[in-house]
């Protein structure tokens, strides 16, 4: 009796997705969406096109990866600071004060990555 191995085809992949995420975050937020290439990410990634798409479908997929992600653990939080029991001028304020404070802790970040990175 033989036993079935349920595998893809295939060798196993040989670069960790998640890692992969965040070195394209890096990317998208120094250059911008539109100037990083495919060509620029299967580098930094270290694998060939064709698993590029295997693993994330697109760039775009792989944007909105990095968007998720930078949801998740770097943005502003907009609903923790913009409450309507505070006086608008302080919810302001608050903002501006916490993008400065990220934005000069990360030399990479020259602004927020979904309104300057973001594909048209």
């Amino acid at each position: 009796m033989t036993t079935k191995h349920s595998r893809t085809p295939g060798r196993p992949r040989q670069f960790d997705p998640a890692q992969a995420i965040e070195t394209a975050q890096h990317l998208f937020h120094s250059r911008g969406y539109d100037a990083v290439s495919v060509a620029d990410l299967t580098k930094a990634f270290g694998i060939n096109p064709p698993s590029f798409y295997a693993a994330f479908g697109s760039k775009l997929g792989l944007y909105t990866r990095v968007l998720n992600r930078y949801r998740m653990t770097d943005a502003i939080p907009f609903e923790a600071l913009l409450r309507h029991d505070r006086p608008t001028a302080k919810c302001l304020i608050d903002v501006l004060m916490e993008a400065a404070r990220r934005y000069v802790a990360d030399p990479d970040a020259t602004g927020c990555l979904v309104l300057e990175g973001a594909p048209l």
